[in-house]
């Protein structure tokens, strides 16, 4: 590891390189979670033909129901912090690349 920051440090242009590389391949990978999410999301509200926020309201007490919305209710929370370490990415990238 001491020699990965002993070149890092000695290499600007090669550690910006590299960091730019890792922030990019790591937005794809989020990218590519949040379609699969959303597409989960879209899935739960065709089904329910409503939005989180409706079925939430109008569910009921089964457990059936109950486990369908803590289910629908996690993926929201996940696509929120998905879309929130974008945001950081966007940024990271930013200044990277000096577009502040």
């Amino acid at each position: 590891m001491e020699a990965i920051e002993e070149l890092l440090s000695e290499n600007p242009v090669l550690a910006k390189a590299v960091a730019l590389e890792v922030v990019a391949r790591r937005r794809r990978q989020l990218l590519g979670e949040l379609r699969r999410i959303e597409e989960r999301i879209r899935e739960f509200e065709s089904k329910h033909g409503a939005s989180i926020e409706e079925y939430e309201r109008t569910m009921g007490d089964s457990f059936e129901a109950h486990e369908v919305w803590f289910e629908w209710k996690a993926l929201v929370e996940v696509r929120k912090s998905v879309e929130e370490e974008l945001k950081g990415l966007e940024r990271t990238l930013r200044k990277l690349t000096g577009k502040v």
